[in-house]
């Protein structure tokens, strides 16, 4: 779980991020510079810029599978069972009734949402430890895990009819 996830781990993480961004920032700058004031010089050091990119872009794959490997590793595993167990007495095929009742209190997405996202330690976690533009990249990887164990329980243990379709749209939309 993430409980054993190192914070040194989400801070390497920001670590990949920013040497990726200041290295593809320098070789912008000294292609700049060279062609500015030195124009003839230029080429001869477009090889060690082209090789300080492709470090750059290296550690831009390293950011990118660290935190795909937190989200496989780490939270994957309980977010599709808690889908599961969030899921349990959930249904969509509704009357009417029922309908507006989870119009007033939503039985599976604002619960999930609160209790495995905005609650949740793991996340409160990556939060505090990783950059906004990694933690979203964090929360776009969490997103596609629970939409597909979403939908392999709906598959698995759902019918539907026109008011469950018309909930379904409501959560779904409530989920993105």
């Amino acid at each position: 779980g993430l409980g054993t996830l190192s914070s040194a781990l989400l801070v390497a993480v920001n670590t990949a991020e920013l040497s990726a961004n200041y290295m593809s920032d320098f070789v912008y700058e000294v292609r700049y510079q060279f062609e500015n004031r030195f124009p003839n010089q230029a080429a001869g050091v477009e090889m060690a810029l082209q090789e300080l990119q492709a470090t750059a872009e290296l550690h831009e794959r390293v950011r990118l599978r660290a935190i795909q490997d937190i989200v496989s590793g780490c939270l994957k595993p309980s977010l599709e069972l808690k889908v599961g167990e969030y899921m349990q007495g959930v249904t969509y095929n509704v009357s009417h009734a029922m309908f507006e009742m989870y119009e007033r209190e939503d039985p599976f997405v604002s619960k999930f949402i609160r209790d495995q996202l905005v609650s949740s330690r793991n996340f409160s976690k990556c939060q505090r430890n990783l950059t906004k533009s990694n933690y979203c990249v964090l929360l776009a990887a969490v997103a596609k895990v629970v939409a597909a164990a979403w939908e392999a329980e709906l598959l698995r243990s759902q019918t539907f009819n026109e008011l469950g379709g018309l909930r379904l749209d409501q959560d779904v939309r409530e989920m993105v």
